[in-house]
């Protein structure tokens, strides 16, 4: 899990991700929780996504539903 959190950090600090916007805060905010913490989302019987791949999801969908600043 270290190795993990070591190169999301990395990523965020080469895009020079500018966290004193609240949006940027909320979208890395819940894809560390979602994808840290072990949030299972069951859709059917067949498809589970979890971790790493709810994560993403997450943070694509706040992506494009929260405002940018302008």
């Amino acid at each position: 899990m270290g190795l993990l959190r070591q190169m999301v950090f990395g990523v965020l600090i080469e895009a020079e991700v500018d966290f004193t916007q609240q949006r940027n805060l909320i979208i890395a905010s819940a894809m560390l929780v979602l994808g840290l913490g072990g949030a299972i989302l069951k859709l059917s019987t067949v498809v589970t996504l979890s971790g790493t791949a709810l994560a993403a999801l997450v943070g694509v969908v706040l992506n494009l539903v929260l405002p940018k600043a302008e």
